[in-house]
């Protein structure tokens, strides 16, 4: 089975003049390639892109049930990606804190030098 995964992207401009939105389509061949995607457009709604919709694509004869219809569990879809873009924002926090950390300690260490500067300065 594919996945085709359509949304909405925009240029982030408000006003009606300069606002541009196109549709998108990207393909997946994994469901969990697809989740990921979605979950990634999720954190990202601010930055005007926004899930559409998902289209399974049977490829085979495996892709349908004995009935003829789609093996696909859109409530499924739809809980595995609120779990992942959980996932990933809570991935994004922890990054930012550890970026907050290390800007913090780059700090501290150029005050100390700046501080041994100054006593060496002072001292002669």
């Amino acid at each position: 089975m594919k996945y085709l995964v359509k949304y909405t992207q925009g240029n982030g401009y408000t006003c009606s003049c300069c606002s541009h939105w196109t549709n998108e389509i990207q393909e997946f061949l994994e469901i969990q390639e697809a989740i990921t995607f979605v979950a990634d457009l999720q954190n990202k709604k601010y930055k005007n892109n926004y899930f559409d919709e998902i289209e399974p694509i049977p490829t085979s004869k495996d892709d349908f049930n004995d009935d003829g219809t789609i093996v696909f569990d859109r409530l499924e879809f739809d809980r595995l990606v609120e779990t992942e873009t959980k996932r990933l924002a809570i991935l994004k926090s922890e990054e930012e804190l550890r970026r907050k950390e290390a800007r913090k300690q780059t700090d501290i260490a150029a005050e100390k030098a700046l501080l041994q500067t100054l006593k060496i300065k002072y001292e002669s």
